[in-house]
């Protein structure tokens, strides 16, 4: 069954305490993976030294319990500051081969970078930007793999996935392909890279594309 929401919950971190963050989301999170907010990963910002914990709810009736999760998971956890949360719905891929070439560009050793560009859109407009974006094509040595629509967010309306190779690439891609689409009012693109999987990353790759359908 295609899982029905993709959710991550945005970590503000104390200066000096990442590491002591990360582990005890690991621990915190151990156990979850498996269950109905599984299976999930931990993902850091960047450039702003931020976690993302990605969950995968079975149903949509699972956002009523996801108060408890960050409550007593997330929001306890020494050097965790603030939280926010994304849901995701409109899971789509651009590329066919989208879920492993994210995994692979997000990991530490690899000399590619994974970008999320969270494009603002004009109210009304949302449904045809989305079908524009899924139209988007390779170029300048950046792939797009997948469209999602943010529900109900303060911060965006649409999150596009790019690999590259470099900043400079995915602001020359953004530029020239995303930002001119008629409806789409603002961008900012975060790169992000994966830290932790609970369980093994064939079946965390393989649940994205469940997702997508």
């Amino acid at each position: 069954m295609s899982k029905e929401f993709l959710v991550f919950v945005i970590l503000d971190i104390e200066a000096g305490r990442e590491q002591d963050a990360l582990a005890g989301l690991c621990r915190n999170l151990e156990s979850a993976f498996e269950g109905p907010f599984g299976p999930a990963a931990i993902w850091e910002l960047r450039n702003s030294f931020e976690y993302a914990v990605e969950l995968r709810l079975e149903d949509a009736s699972l956002m009523r319990d996801l108060d408890e999760l960050i409550l007593d998971r997330l929001r306890t956890v020494p050097g965790v500051t603030e939280t926010v949360v994304r849901p995701l719905y409109g899971f789509s891929f651009i590329d066919v081969e989208g879920g492993t070439r994210a995994f692979e560009a997000a990991r530490s050793d690899s000399p590619e970078s994974l970008g999320v560009v969270l494009c603002d859109v004009e109210c009304g407009r949302d449904r045809a930007v989305h079908e524009q974006l899924l139209g988007l094509k390779p170029g300048g040595g950046v792939t797009p793999v997948d469209v999602e629509m943010g529900f109900q967010s303060r911060e965006f309306d649409l999150a596009v996935l790019l690999v590259g190779t470099d900043s400079r690439q995915f602001h020359d891609y953004i530029k020239a392909h995303i930002r001119p689409i008629k409806g789409i009012s603002d961008t900012v693109c975060e790169v992000w890279d994966i830290v932790k999987v609970f369980g093994k990353a064939e079946d965390f790759v393989t649940g994205w594309q469940d997702m997508a359908g």
